[in-house]
């Protein structure tokens, strides 16, 4: 039976490996972790970049279950924290760019993200386009044969504008365009984004991101 939408806020990154038996994953805050063996220390070198205690910068027990947690709710394949909203959107950026590329970027988008379009990435020879939110379609008018990124923000930062965020993902996809879409003001409980940019071929691409500012 599958669980409702509620039912899933409530138990999602509730694995026994994070909570060890009671309701809710404890708070756990360290930085240097011991291991009884060489060979447990060499298994966590390994896979530390797999949920698994290396160092306290590299993620707890706590922060494996918050990761869990909002891979499940949100219908992605993984889930990468960051300290701010600012450092999630530049990094899932400059995952994907390099120097002339062409970004098409939400006019409403996030201050710091357009911040970081007009210092930062023009200094690495990126372009930026900005858009009009309610473009829809017409999005297609702006595709630059170096265009590397789609970037959405639904809805936008203060204004609040909805965009068409399949109609526009189906294009960007047709183009073989990253769509990345900044959910910070929709969130999962309202707006299902991955599964309105998504198909399933281009899943298996990894060619859509999901940015949430907390």
């Amino acid at each position: 039976m599958s669980e409702s939408k509620t039912t899933k806020f409530v138990t999602a990154g509730r694995d026994k490996k994070w909570t060890n038996g009671v309701v809710n994953p404890p708070v756990q805050r360290a930085s240097t972790v011991v291991f009884d063996t060489v060979a447990e220390k060499h298994h966590a070198t390994v896979n530390r970049a797999n949920k698994t205690l290396f160092y306290g910068r590299r993620g707890t027990n706590t922060h494996f279950a918050f990761q869990d947690a909002m891979t499940e709710i949100e219908g992605g394949v993984g889930c990468a924290l960051y300290p701010c909203g600012t450092a999630a959107i530049s990094n899932a950026i400059l995952a994907f760019i390099e120097t002339g590329d062409h970004i098409l970027m939400v006019d409403t988008c996030y201050e710091p993200t357009r911040d970081f379009c007009d210092s930062i990435m023009k200094k690495m020879g990126v372009e930026t386009t900005y858009y009009d939110p309610m473009i829809g379609q017409g999005i297609k008018d702006l595709i630059q044969p170096n265009t590397k990124i789609l970037f959405l923000e639904s809805p936008g930062s203060i204004t609040m504008e909805v965009q068409d965020v399949p109609g526009m993902a189906k294009i960007a996809h047709e183009h073989d365009v990253i769509v990345m879409l900044d959910n910070t003001w929709g969130l999962a409980s309202t707006f299902l984004h991955l599964s309105m940019v998504s198909t399933s071929r281009f899943k298996q691409r990894l060619n859509t991101s999901s940015v949430t500012r907390m």
